[in-house]
């Protein structure tokens, strides 16, 4: 029975039994208010009905409601038509059937959608309750929005991306990985990926002592990767070593320089005082892509200038060929003593190469 509106009353009218059961009792007033306001004085509702989506509508009756999928077990609710007895500012509270289902209230007010919510709100456990208001056209969010996550509020999809405040009024916006060797760069008003003109590549270094012999001794030795050795590309060596010759009188030792099997000494033979003491000393070396050869220049004489430049594969007295770039390259600095003294050695310390790009 729906509600009955009271007719008004004088004072001294007599309160008939008709009177009474049209506008309390058998109207159905009565029932509406005990629904309403419990024995207590404390807002109650009835418990929830089940509603079951048809083609993303449900239609609410009532204030509270358990929502069951259409079809499966996920489904989506984008329309909620105002049943009997319900007008603007009717509040609803909805829950999803079990945790079996998943329903999603869309948000969208586009056509026959009339959930003004913000975002999608997914209720997918039995324990989650959205509530809503009417406002005669839409529904809107009550008292409780569902957690967002960052997920639902970030536009980044791909690890590395960036979070950055986009041009106009700034909001999220995502700025996709950047690619190998660039950098965080800005214009002074929004910030892009800018490329490294110089990137450095760092190589793994195997040091060796050389003790007492007159072969030829791999000291310093590394690898470049096939195709990664452009043109214009310069390698750079810095070694720190310890030097001693405790073998009763002078020696001496010259250094070779390799690219694979091509070697070539460079400098003149070094001489070694004879003394116990250890000495640190430097070696310095610099390889350059030039074109499909390599020039090599030691840069540890006294004089500014390089010396002893080799062109590879042009000079009348080095004859290097061209190596293979396209295949791995092996650098290595040798030793080669004058004269096997059982107390001469010569250790490296600390090395390090890498390689500059062009650009």
């Amino acid at each position: 029975m729906g509600w009955t509106t009271p007719s008004d009353r004088s004072t001294g009218d007599t309160i008939t039994s008709a009177i009474w059961n049209e506008n309390v009792g058998a109207s159905g007033n009565s029932a509406l208010l005990k629904t309403s306001v419990n024995n207590s004085g404390a807002l109650s509702f009835v418990d929830a009905t089940e509603l079951t989506i048809a083609s993303g509508v449900i239609t609410v009756t009532q204030n509270y409601h358990k929502v069951d999928v259409e079809t499966g077990s996920t489904d989506d609710v984008t329309t909620i038509t105002a049943g009997a007895n319900v007008a603007a500012g009717h509040v609803l509270h909805l829950r999803v059937e079990s945790d079996a289902r998943t329903v999603v209230l869309k948000a969208s007010t586009s056509g026959a959608a009339n959930l003004e919510i913000g975002s999608d709100v997914t209720l997918d456990e039995a324990y989650k309750t959205y509530s809503l208001v009417y406002d005669g056209t839409n529904w809107r969010p009550f008292t409780f929005a569902e957690s967002p996550t960052f997920a639902s509020l970030s536009p980044l999809t791909t690890r590395g991306d960036l979070l950055y405040g986009s041009s106009g009024t700034p909001t999220g916006a995502r700025l996709a990985v950047g690619g190998a060797n660039t950098f965080l760069a800005s214009d002074g008003t929004d910030v892009s990926w800018g490329s490294v003109s110089s990137a450095v590549t760092n190589y793994a270094v195997t040091q060796a002592q050389v003790v007492n012999t007159t072969s030829s001794t791999a000291f310093v030795t590394f690898t470049v990767p096939a195709d990664t050795w452009a043109a214009g590309d310069v390698i750079r060596v810095f070694c720190s070593y310890l030097l001693k010759n405790n073998s009763g009188g002078s020696s001496d030792f010259t250094w070779y320089y390799g690219v694979n099997s091509d070697t070539q000494a460079f400098e003149g033979a070094r001489s070694v005082g004879n003394s116990a003491t250890i000495r640190t000393r430097q070696l310095m070396a610099e390889f350059h892509r030039v074109v499909n050869d390599v020039w090599s220049y030691d840069r540890n004489a006294s004089s500014s200038v390089p010396q002893n430049t080799i062109l590879a594969g042009d000079s009348p007295t080095a004859n290097w060929s061209t190596p293979a770039f396209d295949s791995d390259i092996t650098v290595t600095l040798k030793i080669v003593m004058g004269v096997a003294n059982a107390n001469t050695y010569i250790t490296p310390s600390a090395t390090c190469a890498y390689k500059i790009a062009a650009g």
